[in-house]
């Protein structure tokens, strides 16, 4: 039986890594999963990637060592020169001595297929749109420019934080505009890092359907602000496909929930390695860091679990920082400390950050190197005041801020259980930190703590009653915990949502697209480095 044979149902096999021991990884995905390559210079990777690319059907091969130089800015080729020299690339991969010859990389003629096969694609999209509107067929239109392949180009480049657009003249010439610039300029003037992208990007939107990207080191062009987000929008436009990324950089995998990792320690020749499959990311092995880290890596301690909801709001405010959930406060705390301990074992640059929970020791914390967000827990962040204003701007409901407000305070029916949710997490909160440690518990002598439960929620519910008079939505935003309420509901409505959930995935996706309101959650929520 082959190892084809053997892949699940859904899935599609990669490729097999020869083990020394005589065993094999055999490797299969599924369409949108990711499988990375990880290891030391020297340990294999780009020997694997080409071995797979060899015996691929439907491959988008993306060198490491490529060539990022354009001849011309302009399609200088015929449609029949293009398709040799695509299909020259596909058949000479196949060559033992394609990964370390120039000619079987991005060469002029490759680059120069590419800018005619972009031209080709973006031509017959114009044309399939304007036989739309003759047809009258006009609900289709949007879709179909949204679909443009410069269209999406564009948007990688955006998305990417690269201020350039794109798109050809009267002269199929492929022109760059840059924010803050008159003119315009060729692609080939372009700065090494923007056009990476740029054949990164138009690789991936031109490519085969249902095929399997592979990619080798995609940062060593680009900046990790720049290729994490570049290749999350692609995988977002191109959910058919497969996507194996070789790389050094630790935190894509350990951002990615759900992907596979494979570490390579050591290449001997004839398609036989040292490896190991790792099935959970963050459980990455410290001599790897050690092997394939050059430079500091940012590390964010949160609160919560690595099932949390909150994931996916930290990763789009921390771009760029490996954000690990911990558990509590306190293991927050622990985490920083046991870094701190031995530093001569890691690479990272760590930080926490904590719900506010109504503490009264945010400057202890932050001189353990935590910082306290200024709400009641980090999903308040999607209901502040400055958040829903944001939003109001691209929603279709004719409503006020002040109205939204007003909907949320109304929502909050039962300030009793939340009066008492609060009081009690501030007091879990306080009795944790006076809880002793054994080395200080044996040789101390202190009176119980004194608990005044009822006085600590009647407190907290004549607090709220309060608020909710003066309609002071930020205030109960600030101090209670509102996700337990109606409010969020409420909220999700007024600006023209089903419900609270898809308000959220709309703020998460906003978060990628909009740039003010980046400036308002990053003006909400303290940034640790700082």
């Amino acid at each position: 039986m082959s190892d084809i044979d053997n892949v699940e149902i859904g899935q599609k096999f990669i490729g097999t890594i020869g083990l020394k021991d005589g065993g094999t990884l055999n490797i299969s995905l599924a369409k949108g999963e990711t499988l990375y390559v990880l290891g030391g210079n020297g340990s294999g990777k780009s020997s694997l990637l080409y071995h797979w690319a060899r015996n691929s059907s439907s491959t988008i091969f993306i060198a490491g060592n490529r060539e990022v130089v354009f001849h011309s800015s302009a399609v200088s080729i015929s449609a029949q020169d293009a398709r040799q020299r695509v299909d020259w690339a596909k058949n000479n991969i196949s060559n033992e001595q394609s990964r370390v010859e120039k000619a079987y990389h991005n060469s002029v003629d490759r680059l120069n297929a590419l800018l005619f096969s972009l031209k080709s694609a973006s031509d017959d999209t114009n044309r399939v749109y304007r036989q739309a509107h003759q047809d009258g067929r006009e609900s289709e239109l949007k879709k179909i420019a949204a679909n443009e392949p410069t269209v999406l180009l564009n948007e990688a480049l955006r998305r990417a934080s690269i201020p350039i657009k794109v798109d050809w003249d009267k002269n199929s010439t492929l022109v760059v505009r840059k924010d803050g610039y008159e003119g315009e300029y060729g692609v080939r003037e372009m700065s090494d890092g923007e056009r990476a992208a740029l054949i990164l990007a138009s690789e991936i939107i031109l490519g085969d359907k249902n095929a399997v990207v592979i990619a080798d080191e995609p940062e060593r062009h680009l900046h990790r602000s720049i290729s994490s987000p570049l290749m999350q929008y692609l995988r977002e436009i191109r959910p058919d496909l497969s996507w194996v990324v070789a790389t050094h950089d630790l935190s894509l995998p350990r951002d990615d929930v759900g992907a596979k990792v494979v570490i390579l320690y050591k290449y001997f020749g004839q398609h036989i390695w040292q490896a190991e499959l790792i099935v959970d990311p963050g459980a990455l092995p410290a001599s790897l860091s050690e092997a394939v880290y050059g430079a500091r890596e940012k590390v964010l301690f949160v609160e919560g679990t690595e099932a949390s909801r909150d994931r996916p709001l930290y990763q789009q405010i921390f771009s760029g920082i490996t954000i690990v959930p911990v558990g509590t406060c306190r293991d927050v705390c622990d985490a920083i400390a046991g870094l701190k301990v031995v530093p001569q074992l890691h690479h990272m640059e760590s930080r926490g950050l904590v719900d506010g929970d109504n503490r009264d020791d945010s400057a202890s914390l932050q001189e353990k190197g935590v910082s306290v967000l200024d709400v009641y827990a980090i999903e308040s962040v999607y209901y502040h005041p400055r958040v829903i204003a944001s939003m109001l701007k691209n929603s279709a409901e004719n409503v006020s801020l002040k109205e939204v407000e007003k909907s949320a305070v109304e929502a909050i029916k039962d300030t009793l259980h939340l009066a008492k949710m609060t009081a009690y997490r501030s007091y879990r909160e306080k009795h944790l930190r006076s809880l002793l440690d054994e080395a200080t518990f044996s040789s101390t002598v202190t009176d119980a703590l004194t608990i005044d439960g009822p006085n600590l929620v009647s407190m907290a519910r004549e607090k709220l009653e309060q608020l909710k008079a003066e309609g002071n939505w930020l205030e109960i935003a600030r101090c209670y915990k509102i996700k337990a309420t109606g409010a969020p509901q409420a909220i999700a409505r007024k600006l023209g949502f089903s419900g609270f959930e898809q308000y959220e995935r709309a703020v998460i996706k906003a978060l990628a697209n909009f740039q003010d309101l980046r400036t308002e959650v990053k003006s909400i929520v303290p940034d640790p480095f700082v």
